[in-house]
């Protein structure tokens, strides 16, 4: 449903085909600038508009699940997660080209940006199944252990299918910053067996970290460390 407009509507299907860039952000302002409503379909991530909040709620992405093609869209309000989700999809075309992959591994930082496609130029899996880029599978950094939430929520509500690889440290409860199943369980994912993991935690309960290591694989949440300390 189009929401009211007083002036017309223009719909421009796949207008990057030709444009460099740079002429596809001028395209961005003269839209806003214009009357009316413009409907866009691109596979460009410069054609993404992110610099209000109301952009996000305009951004649509079709998915196809068991054959079926479903609009997803993202529920847009203003808390402060809201507000860092913008920012960073405003920062960086390599964040809003997210929504046109096929899958998704966020890690925490540029060590691991780096690292894993080198893993998986070695890897024998990869080597049967496909690499990341033959397979449209972005590797993303969500700069620190405390932004996996904001990312997940973002691929979580437009249905892309995403794995988390982290350090140890962000397994630990009782840190002082929120713990990566937690951080999961915000971004509005169903994870009966986390929310379990976390209520045993904030009643007093311990768990070792090779029980969380495991119940986290179970959820899409990975790591290689072997214990707490990120140098083990």
């Amino acid at each position: 449903t189009l929401p009211e407009s007083a002036g017309p509507v223009a719909v421009l299907d796949q207008p990057a085909r030709n444009l460099h860039p740079t002429l596809q952000r001028r395209l961005l302002t003269e839209m806003r600038r214009a009357p009316g409503q413009f409907i866009l379909t691109t596979h460009s991530p410069y054609l993404v508009s992110t610099s209000e909040h109301r952009d996000l709620a305009g951004i649509v992405r079709f998915d196809m699940t068991h054959a079926v093609t479903r609009a997803c869209r993202l529920n847009v309000g203003t808390d402060r997660a809201t507000s860092r989700l913008r920012k960073a999809l405003s920062e960086s075309a390599d964040a809003r080209a997210l929504l046109f992959a096929r899958g998704v591994v966020l890690v925490e930082g540029g060590t691991e940006l780096g690292a894993l496609p080198e893993w998986f130029a070695k890897s024998t899996t990869a080597a049967r199944l496909g690499t990341p880029d033959a397979l449209n599978v972005m590797i993303f950094s969500v700069h620190g252990d405390t932004s996996y939430g904001t990312f997940t929520a973002f691929l979580h509500a437009f249905g892309v299918p995403w794995a988390i690889v982290c350090d140890g440290a962000v397994y630990q409860f009782g840190t002082g910053k929120q713990q990566v199943f937690e951080q999961v369980l915000s971004a509005g994912v169903d994870g009966s067996d986390l929310q379990k993991a976390v209520d045993r935690a904030s009643a007093g309960e311990s768990a070792s970290f090779s029980d969380l290591r495991d119940l986290g694989e179970n959820s899409g949440i990975f790591t290689l460390a072997g214990g707490w300390d990120p140098a083990t």
